[in-house]
C-alpha cells in the first residue's frame, strides 16, 4: 500500500507539471502569517497542521461555501471547514471519509487512502512538526 502511494505521488507530480504553464509562482496568502506549519492539499485548500500524541489534524483555513435553497427564490449561504484527522495507528478520517494515511521518507508528502482509492494528499511546507509520527 506504502509503495501504491508513492507512485501515485509521482504520477501526481508528473501530472501537475504537464501543465505547469497555467500556474504562476506566488508567496502564501497573508492569512496564513501566523499559522506555523502550512500543508497545500491536492484539493487546492490550505490546511493548518497540528500533531499532538493521538496523531495529525489536517484544518482547511478558509471556509468552503455553499449555497443552500430554503424556497423558490430564497436560501441560505452555508460553511465549514474541512478537517482530517490521522491517527498513531495509522487510520484516517475527515469529510465523510475512513481509510489509512502514509508519509513519504521526506516527511513532507502525506496521503490518505480508502481501499486502494485516493482519497487526499498533502505537500507539507515544514518539516518541523512536532512530534513527529510515521506509518
Amino acid at each position: 500500500m506504502k509503495y501504491f502511494v508513492l507512485y501515485f505521488l509521482s504520477l501526481l507530480f508528473l501530472a501537475t507539471t504537464a501543465h505547469a504553464a497555467e500556474w504562476k509562482s506566488v508567496d502564501l496568502p497573508a492569512y496564513s502569517n501566523d499559522i506555523h506549519n502550512i500543508a497545500i492539499g491536492s484539493d487546492g485548500l490550505l490546511y493548518e497542521v497540528t500533531s499532538n500524541p493521538n496523531g495529525y489534524v489536517f484544518a482547511s483555513i478558509l471556509d468552503q461555501f455553499r449555497f443552500e435553497p430554503t424556497g423558490r427564490f430564497t436560501g441560505e449561504i452555508m460553511a465549514k471547514r474541512n478537517a482530517y484527522y490521522l491517527g498513531t495507528s495509522c487510520d484516517a478520517e475527515g469529510e465523510g471519509h475512513r481509510g489509512t494515511w502514509t508519509k513519504d521518507g521526506t516527511g513532507l508528502n502525506f496521503a490518505i487512502s480508502a481501499g486502494s482509492a485516493m482519497v487526499l494528499s498533502f505537500r507539507l511546507l515544514s518539516t518541523e512538526l512536532e512530534p513527529s509520527h510515521s506509518c
